[in-house]
């Protein structure tokens, strides 16, 4: 957080209604102190939550991007953004879905400078051995419209990580698994 005390998001697969997300902050730079862990709330049951990629905005407020699987789905998971409107994510939590019908793989999260989300995901849609790796463009600091954007539509993405400039452009680095290669690419904002 802005006071250089760590902010930890996680998923706990004990839970029996399939995994719980969970937030912690410290209250100290090192965790050495008793720090808090929330269960975050967020209604929805029978949901595996998967991947989770955390970022602070401007305010400490927690935005967090995860995949979510339901139960019944198979193998659907559905990138989601949550946006906490506190630093504790106590109040209201907006989570809204960035792509819908995908098995989208690891997220990797980045703000723009007007504190859009930018989330990077492999989108295994075909699930035919192909993962494009797609940049998904928030319309609003809530995620509740978004632009996808295929960066690669040739490799097998996996292990994306994306940082955003000050125009709101997206570089996105992943890894090719068919390939064998680290790849780097390049999205300009819609």
């Amino acid at each position: 957080d802005s006071a250089g005390n760590p902010v930890v998001a996680s998923w706990d697969w004990s839970s029996d209604r399939g995994s719980d997300f969970r937030l912690a902050r410290c209250s100290d730079p090192f965790c050495q102190d008793p720090f808090t862990s929330e269960l975050l709330e967020i209604g929805f049951s029978e949901v595996n939550w998967k991947s989770v990629s955390l970022l602070l905005d401007s305010n400490d407020y927690p935005v967090i991007a995860t995949k979510q699987q339901l139960a019944d789905s198979g193998y659907i998971d559905n990138p989601r953004v949550f946006r906490c409107s506190d630093v504790a994510c106590s109040g209201p939590v907006s989570v809204e879905p960035v792509a819908v019908n995908s098995f989208a793989g690891k997220v990797s999260l980045a703000l723009g400078s007007s504190g859009k989300p930018v989330v990077a995901f492999a989108d295994w849609l075909a699930l035919l051995g192909q993962r494009d790796a797609a940049v998904a463009f928030c319309t609003d600091v809530t995620c509740s419209d978004a632009t996808i954007e295929v960066v690669d539509n040739e490799a097998s993405a996996e292990q994306l990580a994306v940082v955003v400039d000050g125009a709101g452009n997206a570089y996105v680095t992943y890894y090719d698994a068919t390939a064998g290669d680290l790849r780097f690419g390049f999205v300009a904002a819609p």
